[in-house]
């Protein structure tokens, strides 16, 4: 199959034979200070509407054979200007050009030049992409997913977040930060042009939110102490997360060790400091049940050391509404919708469900939640992946999308997904 030429947001798609332009514009190729898979072509010259060409191969390799085509182009103003590289699939040579157009004058070629994007780290392996609804999925349209290799109880530095293409190539990735952190949750950000990324787990209490830049030009942390599993970018310049919350030793009924839960903590962009952070709800003061140990997932230190871990929340998702949050919690095997006051609206599963699902089906037992949006009759949807720990044996994973009334709308079992019975611990969403 012959591969489509890469394409960045908002620049269009051509391809051709570089002919009838001089060479006039050295460029030199930097390296991202953040993205090992993104580089920067630099140059000299004068205003006008500067075009990025890329082709497969090394520069010295290039001939009047070889095939370019557009990667971005964009107005520049005279003097040092610049073009991103980014998005294309690692562990290559790539050969770049810069043509430069200016009104009233003709246009000038660089001289090419050799952009070798590094590959990304053995531990990934080879992901590959074994099911696209084409009917239903972005990536079968030439979209990107963007992918987190949580490493479970690995080194930290083995957590690596990354994009595939709709080829299945990794054609972006980026490690932890050399601080002991690990990659938690990676999402695309509003605008298409960041990756969000949760590092944490530090045992320091500086976890942050990190917003790196696609083409790896900027990077910007939010400090998020506590943070864990998921978060949210609203449209207003601020975050929202899971953060651990703790209760002391003695101070829980009937259970004589420290509880941790969690809570919904909402926090400007880029703070640095948690001075200004406000919390919305505290499963701890605003849940309707005292914590109680409900099964062995939350016995002393199955999660977190010394502590009894009540919640674990690892979801939360706008609602399309926008009105509120939908945060699942796996230990409570619940969904709950907490709207912008911070009230529990509804819950789904559980100790304290106001919702009773219609059928068995729709039961959910230590779930992960993606994604929520309407449908035609403007009904609420959700994507649910169901670890399904409780079921009777053969224990069987699944991903199924939900009506909030509890009715299973559709389903893909994990014996479905890989031809035998399985359980998967925590595929992603």
């Amino acid at each position: 199959m012959e591969r489509a030429a890469v394409r960045v947001p908002g620049v269009g798609l051509a391809l051709l034979a570089l002919a009838g332009c001089e060479p006039a514009v050295n460029i030199t190729i930097r390296p991202s200070d953040w993205v090992p898979s993104a580089f920067r072509a630099e140059w000299d010259g004068p205003a006008g509407r500067a075009t990025l060409w890329v082709a497969d191969g090394a520069a010295d390799a290039a001939d009047d054979e070889t095939e370019w085509r557009v990667l971005t182009a964009q107005e520049v103003e005279a003097g040092r200007a610049g073009l991103p590289i980014a998005l294309l699939p690692v562990g290559r040579d790539y050969s770049v050009r810069v043509e430069l157009e200016s009104e009233g004058a003709e246009a000038i070629m660089s001289e090419a030049a050799t952009v070798t994007m590094p590959a990304a780290p053995d531990v990934l392996g080879f992901p590959q992409i074994e099911f696209v609804d084409e009917a239903r999925s972005e990536l079968a349209a030439g979209g990107y997913s963007l992918v987190n290799r949580y490493a479970g109880a690995a080194s930290a530095s083995e957590a690596i977040e990354f994009i595939l293409d709709g080829q299945g190539e990794v054609v972006w990735w980026m490690a932890p930060q050399p601080t002991g952190h690990r990659v938690v949750r990676g999402k695309l950000s509003r605008d298409l042009r960041s990756a969000l990324i949760l590092e944490g787990e530090s045992g320091e209490g500086d976890d942050y939110i990190n917003r790196v830049a696609l083409d790896g030009e900027s990077s910007v942390d939010t400090i998020a102490p506590g943070a864990n599993h998921d978060f949210h970018e609203n449209g207003d310049g601020t975050l929202t997360w899971l953060a651990y919350e703790r209760a002391e030793a003695g101070t829980i009924p009937d259970i004589p060790y420290p509880v941790v839960a969690d809570a919904l903590v909402t926090g400007v962009e880029g703070a640095t400091d948690a001075s200004q952070h406000r919390t919305g709800f505290s499963f701890l003061d605003d849940f309707p049940a005292e914590p109680e140990i409900l099964c062995e997932h939350q016995e002393l230190g199955e999660f977190i050391t010394g502590a009894v871990e009540w919640t674990h929340a690892n979801s939360v998702v706008r609602t399309p509404t926008d009105d509120g949050f939908l945060v699942m919690t796996r230990s409570l095997d619940a969904l709950l919708m907490i709207d912008d006051s911070g009230r529990r609206v509804w819950q789904l599963g559980g100790r304290e469900a106001t919702l009773t699902p219609t059928a068995p089906e729709a039961l959910f037992q230590h779930a992960h939640m993606s994604d929520a949006w309407q449908d035609d009759e403007g009904a609420l949807r959700v994507l649910i992946f169901d670890n399904g720990n409780h079921r009777p044996e053969p224990i069987t994973s699944r991903v199924i999308e939900l009506r909030p009334e509890g009715d299973e709308v559709w389903r893909l079992q994990s014996e479905e997904r890989l031809g035998r019975v399985v359980w998967v611990p925590s595929l992603g969403i």
